[in-house]
């Protein structure tokens, strides 16, 4: 079912919310509030009724819901003050309050569709020469398989692509009636023992390309280069329809299309920030070396995931975790001596270990390999307050937003603890709620509680805290504070205080 209102559109088939050409980044739960409340414009709902339909009958405290609820209200550019949309009818429930109008499927998974829908067009045979049938189809076919293992992206099923081609369909035309908001097509044409395959992407909303490559080799090659030419049209349409974090995976250390995906995989689960999802991190990063063992990102990530348990008490002693963080990143920059994540990873072990100038050192070369790169900027930035360099690591954060406009949901975190420490409170506030709704990590909500209560907004304080404790019961100060950077133990305990004033339990 698809759904408008205002400039929104919402697609409960691909459960995507979209204003206007914008993908809204939604957490799951938020969705189905949503999706209930339009479903049932038409009368009050309970809070009973939204318990059942959303949470499926299962106890949740009222702070829970009201979190929700502001996360709905956020995603659809509501407030709890204007209850344009979503409207709170004392001792009743909730009503939704726009005028809505049900689309018919195709319009609305056209005007829905996400912003990394994608459709992979059969390639063309341009030689006449059908033995290039076969490396056509296994161009395509590999694509297709490659980017459906990516989360970022959404794919649209191949028999369809191939239904669209059989009816000549033009490429807009096919986007049109496929659901994609862009298309990748292509052709591979021979001349004596000579191939050359070009690949295109298409805006069909635009109707225009926004990236073509050619590629020529010795007709003998083409097994040998398929999965080079893969990756490197994954690598360019990662680049150019996300602007989240996938977008960062570099391909260039690898040739081994297997090993990227795996990265690719490895980088989305610990980029949550969660226990599970970190030692399912673990298993891919480890696959992914095991696929190409020359190539350092996936030690890196490795490092990573052990660094992240040892911060969080995430099994394993904390010795044995930063002991082989430390390792496995000294691995990654052994393997790759100019390779930016390798030094940042180190320079996050280093300082996890206490050894802090020679962390600090670490992260300057890593800044100085990659001047532009804006994680090196972001971890830098991150780690500076810990030497009472809070203004610097503000200029560097500055500088990574010029380098990407569009800042992740962890970045903004980081960057909102550095204008809290600052004194800029409600500049961390805002940060922190961008953050929350870009990916909704614990490690936001309690920064942001933190932020709240000592802006004397105690209830919402409370309310940031019941979300984590929902979510994470065994959820402490300690666990909350290990990862961030304070100069001195004055500041630790005053960010201490702050967390205890807002229902962070001390201890487990």
């Amino acid at each position: 079912m698809h759904f408008a209102f205002e400039d929104f559109v919402l697609d409960t088939d691909r459960r995507e919310l979209r204003r206007a050409e914008a993908f809204v980044a939604i957490q799951p739960q938020v969705f189905d509030l949503i999706a209930f409340l339009i479903a049932n414009r038409h009368r009050v709902v309970s809070r009973d009724d939204v318990l059942d339909a959303v949470w499926h009958g299962r106890t949740v405290s009222d702070s829970t819901l009201t979190t929700r609820i502001n996360a709905a209200r956020r995603a659809l550019g509501d407030s709890g003050e204007a209850q344009r949309l979503i409207r709170t009818i004392h001792g009743r429930g909730f009503r939704f309050a726009g005028s809505v109008v049900e689309l018919p499927k195709h319009q609305g998974r056209r005007l829905a569709s996400s912003t990394a829908g994608i459709a992979v067009l059969p390639f063309d045979n341009l030689s006449g020469d059908p033995k290039l049938d076969s490396c056509a189809a296994g161009i395509a076919e590999d694509l297709i398989a490659a980017l459906s293992r990516l989360p970022a992206f959404s794919v649209i099923v191949p028999r369809s692509t191939d239904a669209a081609r059989e009816a000549g369909l033009d490429i807009s035309r096919a986007a049109y009636l496929l659901g994609a908001r862009h298309v990748l097509a292509g052709s591979v044409q021979g001349s004596g023992r000579r191939l050359r395959l070009t690949a295109r992407l298409v805006d069909a909303d635009a109707g225009r390309c926004v990236w073509s490559s050619r590629y020529d080799f010795p007709a003998e090659d083409i097994f040998a280069k398929q999965d080079d030419i893969v990756r490197e049209m994954l690598v360019e349409v990662c680049a150019k329809l996300t602007s989240g974090d996938n977008a960062q995976i570099d391909g260039k250390g690898t040739r081994n299309l297997e090993a990227w995906l795996l990265y690719g995989q490895a980088f989305e689960e610990w980029y949550r920030f969660e226990r599970v999802a970190n030692f399912r991190a673990r298993e891919l990063f480890q696959r992914a070396h095991e696929a190409d063992p020359d190539w350092p990102s996936p030690l890196g990530g490795l490092s990573a995931t052990y660094r992240e348990a040892a911060i969080r008490r995430w099994g394993g002693s904390l010795e044995s975790n930063l002991e082989a963080a430390t390792q496995l990143a000294e691995k990654a920059v052994a393997a790759g001596p100019d390779d930016v994540t390798a030094h940042i990873h180190l320079g996050n072990a280093r300082m996890q270990m206490g050894r802090i100038e020679e962390s600090i050192r670490i992260f300057e070369r890593a800044v100085e390999l990659g001047p532009s790169d804006y994680y090196a900027l972001g971890a830098f930035a991150h780690v500076l307050p810990i030497v009472g360099e809070e203004t610097r690591a503000l200029v560097l954060f500055a500088r990574s937003r010029n380098v990407r406009p569009a800042p992740s949901g962890p970045c903004l975190a980081n960057e909102a603890s550095a204008l809290h420490l600052t004194g800029h409170r409600e500049q961390a506030v805002k940060a922190l709620r961008e953050s929350v709704d870009l990916c909704d990590i614990a490690d936001a909500h309690v920064r942001l509680a933190a932020a709240y209560f000592e802006c004397d907004r105690r209830e919402e304080a409370r309310t940031e805290i019941a979300h984590v404790l929902a979510c994470e019961p065994d959820a402490t100060i300690d666990e909350y504070t290990r990862n961030l950077s304070f100069p001195d133990r004055q500041r630790l305990s005053w960010y201490q205080d702050l967390l205890r004033g807002a229902g962070l339990p001390e201890h487990f």
